[in-house]
């Protein structure tokens, strides 16, 4: 959690959590024309780094930063620029490293940079010598080191691994070339990530539509797999946003529009059972044959002269509060059950399931309330007041225009916040306002850079 009292920030959390918000509100106060020099490693494992090529950057960001500051508000994640070494230079670089290496001379007390090898790549951290250790048997002289980056945090390693202090290269923001790429780094949770990965491949194909030639496989990662959804284009046309994402979430995946394409992200089950959401979501008149056999799938049988008292509001209502995914499917006239109706409650979660169903269970026996719909002509969002929609065109819990942006394309919102995670490492997400610096884009980070945050991001902990 991090809160502010006075003038003084105050950080709650273990040990790595506190570092990691130490660490964040640095790049923050750090951060040039959107741009950071370097990733700390602290912050490694809460960081996805992607390439955007520099001709859709512009579009990436939005004008005055505008889409970026609504993906980071709807993800409760932080974005940078970040800094890409040509691939010849960093094999120079590396190779002068190593010919240093071989006169370096070390010290109890010196402050050097030691080497780091990670999926990343290469990379140097400075470290603080605190003990020079006798030659090993394989006679490598060996240092034990304290990591500038984490305090509590020492490491033995060979003097070879070890280089004078490099002077910490300026972020520049250049001028995109065609052809460019631009690195990009997404702080947040697993999944806040992925989502912001899949919104940005979405606004590179508007700008570059072949710059992908595998989907799946540049969305997909060591974390999560990325699959394409299986309908067909028109099959999608009837899939709305807010019923894809509530299918999405009783799932446990995200769903992400990028191209031409709906991706899945998530484990085999929840891909799987994403697939299977959206494929009925798809149906004009849905039916569901192996209900009875699925063990993602409650029922309810519920008289039709009770059906009116379970409408879209209603079903909305229950599907918001335990993350499940509601309908009504054939079901009763396929057993000639002619007096009922079959109502199906989907999700990944039993004890989540079982609430929706007694919720149901009550409700079905007590009048709605009105939601204050048009009973003569269409609301708003398009749909006739009173009665419930058809399939195709209804999208359960659509709410009044206060709470959700008609023109945006707002996704349903749930319950589940970053927060919630046990590994989160704050809490409490709060507004960001970015300062206008007067370019194009309002890359600049929150607060001023005395370090008087009027905000902060300690809402996060994907990503995130």
């Amino acid at each position: 959690a991090l809160e502010y009292i006075g003038p003084y920030a105050y950080i709650i959390g273990t040990g790595l959590e506190r570092r990691s918000t130490m660490a964040l509100l640095e790049q923050v106060q750090l951060s040039s024309v959107g741009g950071i020099p370097e990733v700390p490693a602290v912050l490694d494992r809460i960081c996805t780094q992607m390439d955007v090529p520099g001709e859709a950057s512009g579009i990436v960001i939005g004008k005055r930063r505008s889409t970026m500051n609504a993906i980071e508000e709807e993800t409760k994640t932080l974005t940078f620029w970040v800094p890409k070494k040509p691939k010849l230079q960093a094999e120079e670089d590396t190779k002068k490293s190593e010919e240093d290496k071989k006169e370096l001379e070390v010290k109890e007390g010196m402050i050097m940079e030691g080497k780091h090898e990670g999926k990343k790549g290469i990379r140097w951290f400075k470290a603080h010598i605190i003990e020079v250790l006798p030659t090993g048997e394989d006679g490598k002289k060996k240092v034990k080191v304290r990591w500038d980056y984490d305090e509590d945090e020492t490491s033995e390693m060979p003097v070879e691994d070890l280089r004078e202090p490099q002077e910490e290269p300026a972020f520049e923001e250049k001028k995109d070339e065609e052809g460019a790429v631009k690195p990009i780094a997404i702080f947040g949770e697993d999944r806040a990530r992925k989502r912001v990965q899949l919104k940005i491949m979405n606004q590179v194909l508007m700008k570059c539509p072949d710059y992908y030639e595998d989907l799946e496989k540049a969305a997909s990662d060591s974390v999560l797999t990325v699959e394409k959804c299986k309908l067909t284009p028109d099959e999608i046309k009837i899939c709305s946003q807010e019923r894809r994402d509530t299918a999405c979430r009783a799932a446990g995946c995200i769903c992400e529009p990028v191209g031409d394409f709906w991706l899945l992200a998530g484990t085999d089950s929840e891909r799987a059972l994403g697939q299977d959401y959206l494929k009925w979501v798809s149906m004009e008149s849905p039916s569901v044959t192996d209900a009875n056999e699925r063990v993602d799938v409650d029922m309810l049988m519920v008289p039709q002269e009770k059906k009116n008292n379970l409408n879209e509001d209603v079903l909305a209502d229950v599907e918001d509060d335990t993350e499940t995914f509601i309908f009504f499917d054939d079901g009763a006239d396929a057993v000639g059950m002619e007096n009922s109706v079959r109502l199906l409650v989907c999700g990944r979660d039993e004890a989540r399931r079982g609430d929706a169903v007694a919720q149901l269970t009550r409700r079905q026996d007590e009048k709605p309330e009105s939601k204050n719909i048009k009973s003569d002509e269409e609301d708003d969002y398009g749909y006739k007041g009173g009665g419930s929609s058809s399939w195709k065109k209804q999208s359960y819990g659509e709410k009044s225009s206060s709470e959700y942006d008609k023109g945006g394309g707002q996704s349903w919102p749930s319950k589940k916040k970053w927060a919630d995670d046990a590994d989160s490492w704050s809490s409490k997400p709060k507004k960001k306002s970015w300062e206008d610096d007067g370019d194009d884009f309002d890359y600049s980070s929150w607060g001023d850079k005395s370090g008087k945050s009027k905000s902060s991001w300690g809402g996060g902990g994907g990503g995130g």
